[in-house]
């Protein structure tokens, strides 16, 4: 899948907008077979599947060492008791 940007003058496909596209989504070499769409149908389609599909946040090392502490002090404890 690509994006090309369009500098003619070529309708949005989406159904209902009336506003000229401005990049073409390619998914195979033909060309001719993109989905145009305007800046504002790519805005809206980014907010949908921004709700459906969100990133895996990184590894927090604080929360890692946190739990070590945890394991370090209820084993303590447990020895004290022991």
């Amino acid at each position: 899948m690509e994006k090309q940007n369009i500098f003619h003058s070529i309708k949005c496909d989406m159904q209902g907008c009336n506003n000229f596209a401005c990049s073409s989504f390619v998914l195979s070499d033909k060309k001719s077979e993109g989905i145009n769409l305007c800046s504002s149908c790519i805005k809206g389609m980014y907010e949908l599947i921004s709700k459906e599909i969100v990133p895996k946040s990184i590894p927090n090392p604080l929360k890692k060492l946190k739990k070590i502490e945890k394991r370090r002090e209820e084993k303590w404890i447990w020895f004290q008791n022991f």
